[in-house]
């Protein structure tokens, strides 16, 4: 039967639009459109060029269904082709997923150079290392085992120093006011010695200044000679005043008889370095300490350990207190010597209060 030519004409029809498409969608990806913006340094990668179709089996003469699939396949083909290149505005921008790892690279260092630096944290300061009163970190090493230390190596006014009574400037001077009173505070073991932390406001007032007592530790021998006598054991008070200038209350210490305020110290004495023992609040009677004469040696030194600052106003009470052997002997058990040999004088004046 012969066929009919309106369903001929509507493929026909159907065929020229789809091959129009085709062609300007073709023309459209192949043919590049000028880029209105500045160009960028962002390479895109290039697609792969386009395999050659497959050849379609020849369409049956006077079959236009089939001429219809042979279009619709060559635009799929088309279109997978160019599925990489999406036009906005007239940019062409390559999708995130297929961007190339060159585009990536780019973007991350360009990134990475607007992103704000982060300060390092600052580098703790070094700990000072231990220093000892023998073997390697002796006294005589103390100036190198830490710049903060130089002054036990290098300075020209250090502690402690023997006292020549022949040499001394003898004289007048001023009467220590000194207004100690009850205290509580801790003992406590510092490595080097037992020191003592007060509590309440006990001063003492000298060349127009006010000191404020901070606190008192012990030294086996005493440091301070006077003579060629060397005391049995020395009490260091330590004062500073409001300005920073420190002082330093020398009581020297003989076997005697026992001392009361020695036993009460004694008697919370820690075992251990680094550990304390509280006090009672008003059990030490610090003014029981200060001996009867008023007499005292004055010199300007340094502290006797490390970090030896200079500047310091040493007082050194000329009549010893007493403790009982007993009392010494436990001393000496924590600490059989801490205390730092004399340093040269090198022309210092000590007075001596008569």
């Amino acid at each position: 039967m012969p066929l009919s030519a309106t369903p001929i004409r509507s493929a026909c029809r159907q065929a020229c639009a789809l091959a129009c498409a085709l062609l300007v969608g073709a023309a459209s990806a192949q043919t590049p459109r000028p880029a209105t913006t500045a160009p960028t340094t962002t390479t895109t990668a290039q697609p792969a060029p386009p395999k050659a179709p497959a050849q379609a089996a020849p369409a049956a003469p006077g079959d236009p269904g089939a001429v219809v699939e042979r279009i619709r396949a060559a635009l799929a083909q088309q279109a997978s082709q160019n599925r990489l290149h999406v036009l906005v505005g007239d940019d062409p921008i390559t999708p995130p997923t297929l961007a190339s790892p060159a585009a990536s690279g780019t973007r991350s260092r360009s990134n990475a150079r607007h992103k704000p630096a982060v300060a390092p944290a600052p580098a703790r300061p070094a700990a000072a290392p231990a220093w000892a009163y023998a073997g390697p970190n002796g006294p005589e090493h103390w100036g190198q085992l830490h710049p903060d230390y130089s002054a036990c190596a290098s300075g020209q006014r250090q502690a402690p120093i023997r006292i020549d009574p022949a040499t001394t400037l003898q004289g007048p001077a001023e009467t220590l006011q000194v207004a100690y009173g009850r205290s509580g505070g801790g003992v406590r073991h510092t490595g080097h010695t037992l020191r003592v932390d007060v509590t309440g406001t006990h001063t003492l007032s000298v060349r127009g200044s006010h000191f404020a007592l901070q606190h008192l530790q012990f030294h086996h021998p005493a440091e301070i000679r006077i003579g060629e006598q060397t005391h049995a054991m020395a009490a260091h008070l330590l004062h500073r005043s409001p300005q920073g200038q420190t002082a330093v209350l020398v009581l020297p210490l003989e076997p005697g008889e026992a001392h009361p305020e020695i036993h009460k110290l004694w008697t919370h004495m820690p075992l251990e370095a680094n550990d304390r023992v509280p006090m009672p609040d008003g059990l030490l009677d610090l003014q029981a300490l200060l001996p009867q004469d008023p007499r005292y040696y004055q010199f300007m030194g340094s502290l006797s350990e490390p970090p030896c600052t200079e500047g310091v106003l040493w007082l050194v009470m000329k009549q010893p207190l007493r403790l009982s052997p007993e009392q010494l002997r436990l001393f000496a058990q924590l600490f059989p010597m801490n205390a730092r040999p004399v340093q040269a004088l090198n022309d210092r004046v000590v007075r001596e209060a008569m």
